[in-house]
């Protein structure tokens, strides 16, 4: 904050005409000594400098060839490690897609289940889409949180659900 504020905020580059840039964004903190050769990060060491005038400086400093080998060098590694990020998020899309396909077939397995135990279709429906929150689960435990969600929901009275999941009035 303080070589912000002593710099103004501003390159602080001064062309041999005494003109000093007039850039104000994209600015970097540039050490005066380069930390390669010892100079430290203090606020007498620092500047703020314009991308364009602190690659100038670091050819002034280390040489053309030298920093256009770095520069090819930072290239390679971001294309590197953008291809690596691709491919991560590929594999997590194909990951999820195959678990969201395996967990459809599950809920056509928990509604054929229920259907089995005499469940209407509609309440069997309800509960497998509520199973469906069980990410990961067996389908053995799908079956029983949907039975769990059924018990619950079972409806009481006159015309009262009645078959395997009707409460038991003995």
């Amino acid at each position: 904050r303080a070589v912000w504020e002593r710099d103004q905020g501003r390159c602080t580059f001064v062309g041999a005409r005494g003109h000093r840039c007039e850039a104000r964004r994209f600015l970097e903190f540039d050490h005066i000594d380069p930390v390669a050769r010892g100079g430290k990060a203090t606020v007498e060491g620092m500047r703020l400098r314009c991308r364009a005038h602190n690659q100038y400086e670091a050819e002034r400093a280390f040489g053309a060839g030298f920093m256009r080998r770095k520069r090819q060098e930072a290239r390679l590694a971001a294309t590197e490690a953008r291809t690596e990020a691709e491919a991560r998020v590929r594999a997590e899309a194909e990951t999820w897609a195959r678990a969201r396909a395996q967990a459809k077939e599950q809920t056509l397995d928990v509604v054929a289940g229920l259907r089995g135990l005499g469940c209407r279709i509609d309440q069997a429906r309800r509960a497998a889409e509520f199973s469906e929150a069980l990410h990961g689960a067996t389908l053995e435990e799908r079956m029983r949180a949907s039975l769990k969600f059924l018990r619950g929901r079972v409806i009481q009275g006159p015309g009262a659900a009645v078959g395997p999941l009707a409460p038991d009035v003995s």
